[in-house]
């Protein structure tokens, strides 16, 4: 019933060696299409089959047929129509016959009730050289071949005993095996290798089945003069495609960016593609200043009017808004920001700003070291975010226009705190950190004022 044996196909008949592996000599091809039951030796060195099968090679055999020694069918015994049912067993009778035995009833159309005899050995072949297949017209017999003769034929060199169906195939220029081919399978591609690293120039190989000293089977190599150049050979930082691949240095080329300030980040527009960069490049870019070794991506955010981290943002976390805006009479929500660096030494240069303020109104700013979050009336949106003690500027007044949203308080506080060193107890040192918020005149609530929202900031040196 089986389809292969150890990996190779083999339907339903198989011949093995002495150590259980297939038999490269016996190639059956198609096979039997169905179970083969049993097999018998004819004496002439033909394997007879019975068994369910009606091909055989892809040839009409019906239930019995008879393989050459190659494995190939033998068209010289053609028992058709043969039975008409499965023959389970066959026994060797002599004189060129068999018995088969199964559930058929008929052999030939004849009669043949589980048991029938059959002539095998229909025609014999002169077999000048011995070597089991003959030649010529056959010879008529009811029994087995004598000396001299076969029951096969196909010989393509009857003086010749290593040409005949089946022989094996050597490389010598002829036809060894009968079948119309010469050195079939043994014909192979051949590269030479003049540097011996086991791969071979393709554009110059040879089809044969002798090749010239220093050829090797295997192509693609791609520089013949250079022993680490072949296809696999691992790649290096030579500036050449060691591996056969179409590229160079892959896996080794890398972006490298100079770094000036040696900071461990490189300017992203100087960056050079190499295996091997100049001195004073690493592998990170990003870096806004090179000439700064505190600038880099990652710094730690200093209060110093740089972009330390090179994220686009001046001092951030060292300036934060809290708190929650109050909503004035007309609808205005005023917000706090700011512009500059907070000093305190500096005499200018940090501007607090309340934007979306009602235009042309009155108003201050308020400062102090605590935050809070005091409700400034019962019916007010607005919270005082500072806890005493705090002090406030002096009064300005909002740009903008009269009834719109569109003032903006604005105070330099770097200016106040200079012109106002003691305004809470002492001058401020630098690491100071400052909550503010703006209050602005809005006579038409209840409380007659209303308040921003509140920044928090730290003042540098």
């Amino acid at each position: 019933f089986f389809q292969n044996y150890a990996g190779v196909a083999a339907r339903r008949i198989a011949r093995l060696m002495p150590d259980g592996q297939p038999d490269p000599g016996f190639q059956t091809g198609a096979g039997a299409n169905a179970p083969v039951w049993s097999v018998a030796l004819d004496g002439s060195g033909g394997l007879l089959l019975g068994g369910a099968f009606t091909q055989v090679d892809g040839v009409p055999r019906s239930r019995l047929a008879r393989l050459r020694p190659s494995g190939q069918l033998d068209p010289s015994f053609n028992p058709n129509p043969g039975t008409n049912g499965t023959v389970l067993d066959i026994a060797p009778y002599g004189f060129g016959r068999i018995v088969i035995v199964g559930p058929f009833s008929t052999y030939n159309s004849v009669s043949s009730r589980g048991i029938a005899r059959v002539i095998t050995s229909g025609l014999c072949y002169v077999d000048a050289d011995g070597d089991g297949h003959g030649a010529g017209a056959g010879i008529p017999t009811t029994a087995p071949c004598g000396v001299g003769h076969s029951a096969f034929n196909g010989d393509c060199d009857d003086a010749d005993p290593s040409r005949f169906p089946g022989a094996p195939e050597i490389c010598d220029g002829i036809d060894n095996d009968c079948d119309g081919a010469t050195d079939e399978g043994l014909i192979l591609n051949w590269y030479p290798d003049a540097d011996q690293d086991g791969f071979g120039y393709s554009p110059q190989m040879l089809v044969t089945c002798n090749p010239p000293a220093g050829y090797v089977l295997v192509g693609g190599d791609c520089n013949d003069t250079n022993p680490s150049v072949f296809p696999g050979a691992p790649e290096v930082c030579d500036g050449v495609d060691n591996d056969c691949d179409l590229q160079v240095d892959e896996g080794f080329v890398a972006t490298w960016y100079p770094d000036v300030d040696g900071d461990g980040y490189g300017l992203t527009a100087q960056a050079l593609q190499t295996c091997s960069p100049p001195p004073g490049h690493v592998l990170v870019g990003g870096d806004c200043d090179d000439s700064n070794p505190v600038v880099h991506p990652n710094a730690q955010e200093l209060c110093d009017g740089l972009d330390n981290d090179c994220d686009g943002v001046i001092d951030d976390g060292q300036i934060e808004s809290y708190c929650t805006s109050g909503v004035s009479y007309d609808g205005c929500v005023a917000t706090m920001s700011s512009v500059g660096v907070p000093s305190s030494s500096n005499p200018s240069g940090f501007q607090l700003l309340a934007s979306n303020a009602p235009g042309q109104r009155l108003g201050l700013f308020y400062y102090g070291f605590q935050p809070g979050f005091v409700a400034v009336s019962i019916d007010s949106t607005s919270f005082f975010c500072i806890l005493p003690p705090y002090q406030r500027t002096s009064t300005v007044q909002s740009s903008g226009t009269v009834g719109q949203c569109d003032g903006v308080l604005s105070i330099d506080f770097n200016q106040w705190l200079q012109a106002n060193p003691a305004a809470l107890g002492n001058p401020m040192l630098p690491g100071t950190v400052i909550y503010a918020q703006a209050w602005y005149r809005d006579p038409r609530v209840r409380d007659r004022a209303n308040l921003s929202d509140g920044l928090k900031f730290t003042l540098c040196n």
